[in-house]
């Protein structure tokens, strides 16, 4: 073969060849699709349809929604959407897709980041929220493999002092598992403490308070300059502490309890 018979050879190859090769994806097409989609997810819970809700995300979907255990796969899913619908529409509640803030597609990956509103009968809006959604493309189909939304209106009862608001983290924020509400008003709040043996929180604050301890207790204080000390006292003994940042452990083998009056300042 002469050298022009090659070139003009391998030229056609070329062609050949680029009209063969796949697209490349359209990362704005794939976004611009999966936002409609948002908006379907809305147009079918609104319509009390479950089914169709979990047909939109994969078989190995995980849903991590508020005040409830992760949902994992299209059947746990189903059932939890199908209890929020039924609930949703006891309340006179519908939900609305709001502005999707941003997204992104590469491959056969793709996620959208949103908010949302949840409206009353009257049409008054009675929370706001926000998402991330994270889709996988199988065999064409965009499906929604992660999702996960919360409410912006603050929990009842974690309401953080006027100390751990500008100090720290509220103990009852920082390690709800811990912490609990017991009662709160413009004054006082009053927290619920319960350690299991030899159980460990993490670095919090608190108010100035006063404890009441119902059990007897060993407890290792970290402060958050790295020292620690050993305290010990004994059931229905009570003391007063001005506002501290520490992180306990129950050094234990039995289960500590607390209840602690804070003080608002």
């Amino acid at each position: 073969m002469n050298k022009f018979k090659y070139v003009a050879f391998l030229a056609t190859a070329l062609v050949v060849l680029a009209a063969c090769a796949p697209n490349a994806p359209d990362s704005a097409a794939d976004v611009a699709a999966i936002k409609a989609d948002g908006q379907v997810w809305y147009d079918l819970y609104n319509a009390g349809d479950a089914d169709g809700v979990a047909a939109l995300y994969a078989e190995d979907g995980v849903v991590m929604a508020p005040g409830a255990p992760a949902a994992v796969g299209r059947a746990s899913i189903r059932d939890y959407i199908a209890s929020d619908i039924a609930n949703s529409k006891a309340a006179g509640l519908t939900s609305k897709g709001d502005e999707v803030t941003d997204g992104a597609a590469e491959g056969n990956m793709a996620w959208i980041r949103g908010s949302f509103s949840v409206i009353d009968s009257s049409g008054t809006t009675v929370d706001t929220g926000k998402y991330l959604t994270v889709y996988r493309r199988t065999n064409g189909q965009w499906q929604i493999i992660r999702d996960i939304w919360n409410s912006e209106i603050p929990l009842p009862g974690v309401t953080a002092t006027s100390y751990s608001t500008t100090i720290g983290n509220d103990a009852v924020i920082a390690d709800p598992q811990h912490y609990t509400v017991e009662f709160e008003n413009d004054k006082v709040r009053i927290v619920r403490i319960k350690y299991g043996p030899g159980e460990k929180s993490v670095m919090h604050t608190h108010g100035p308070n006063a404890a009441i301890f119902l059990t007897t207790n060993a407890v290792r204080m970290t402060l958050p300059d790295g020292s620690s000390a050993e305290v010990t006292g004994e059931a229905g003994h009570t003391q007063w502490t001005d506002a501290e940042e520490h992180l306990p452990e129950n050094l234990s083998d039995d289960p500590l309890e607390v209840v602690l009056v804070e003080v608002k300042e």
